[in-house]
């Protein structure tokens, strides 16, 4: 194939091409075309609009069928590593700290956090010792069997 024009070989004892007058060269020699945005944009939407959805279910059956289970895990690795979750985080942290939503956001959040703390979680230990504090002395009392001796009313006149 001309690299030039991209016109096939048709002789095999021709070497260069009689229109361009470049060598010929082995396709996979060749570099790839350079296409715009726009036309990859293109050709992706036309091929797309083309398959229908038993055309992707064949597609994907044809590709099942050919790796094995060892490739699963390599490619699985591959796609993995190719994520790069420090770096995406870091990203979407920096572009989160830009926005005054996130500020609201993380604003009330630790607000309910702070009132939770201050608030709810003092009330909270306070009964739970008490309740504890109740029981003790309670199985103290019944264990022991002081009960018995206390009298029944208070005392008056104090």
């Amino acid at each position: 194939m001309c690299p030039k024009c991209r016109k096939p070989q048709t002789d095999s004892k021709l070497l260069a091409c009689p229109t361009c007058e470049e060598l010929y060269s082995e396709d996979a020699q060749l570099p790839a075309p350079k296409l715009s945005e726009e036309d990859l944009d293109r050709i992706s939407a036309r091929v797309f609009k083309s398959f229908k959805e038993e055309d992707f279910d064949s597609v994907a059956g044809n590709v099942l069928r050919k790796f094995s289970k060892g490739d699963w895990k390599f490619i699985a690795n591959q796609v993995w590593k190719s994520l790069n979750l420090v770096y995406h985080g870091k990203q979407l942290g920096t572009l989160l700290m830009g926005t005054w939503h996130f500020w609201i956001f993380l604003g009330i959040i630790v607000g309910i956090t702070a009132f939770g703390a201050f608030k709810l979680a003092p009330d909270a230990a306070r009964n739970k010792a008490v309740s504890l504090f109740n029981e003790t002395v309670t199985r103290f009392w019944c264990a022991n069997d002081v009960g018995s001796a206390l009298p029944l009313s208070a005392p008056t006149g104090l």
